[in-house]
């Protein structure tokens, strides 16, 4: 119990009403996140049964810039619903990752249309400067990427690289 000091009224705080967040951290002379920081994450954005915390998660990404343990996470992801959750978060955090540009290029071009699809959206929310030569290898990427996919993964590649013209 706590005593309130506007009110002086008690109040019980419960494991019930309240949760408190950790997903990790990464000290100065660290150049990784734990397994256990990246676990924690993957399970906090991709797990059934966290639903309920997924806005709480993605709060505190956004506030701590967490795009380092987003793309660790999704580098070391094995599971593609995992790879979906963590694209997913990536542009609903609200942070920019026109800087990692062509690793989201990389990823939509070897996954499923579903990646895809989430991929877009992380491009669509990328607010930065990008470099002609890069927006323009990107692009070739693509190109080469539409022409080597199925015809459902054809049409998403197609948006993206609408996507990618529409960058300056």
């Amino acid at each position: 119990m706590t005593k309130n000091k506007r009110d002086d009224k008690y109040r019980v705080h419960s494991s019930e009403n309240f949760n408190t967040l950790f997903i990790g951290e990464k000290k100065k002379e660290q150049k990784k996140f734990t397994k256990k920081a990246i676990s924690n994450l993957v399970d906090l954005l991709s797990g059934l049964s966290n639903k309920h915390l997924k806005e709480d998660v993605l709060s505190v990404l956004r506030k701590e810039d967490g795009k380092d343990i987003l793309l660790e996470a999704l580098s070391e992801a094995k599971d593609e619903k995992q790879v979906i959750a963590l694209t997913a978060a990536c542009w609903e955090s609200g942070l920019d990752f026109s800087e990692h540009i062509s690793f989201f290029i990389t990823l939509a071009l070897a996954h499923d249309p579903e990646i895809c699809i989430e991929v877009l959206s992380v491009i669509q929310e990328m607010k930065g400067k990008i470099g002609k030569d890069i927006l323009e290898e990107q692009r070739s990427r693509v190109r080469k990427g539409i022409e080597a996919a199925s015809s459902g993964k054809q049409l998403i590649l197609q948006e993206i690289l609408s996507a990618l013209a529409k960058m300056k």
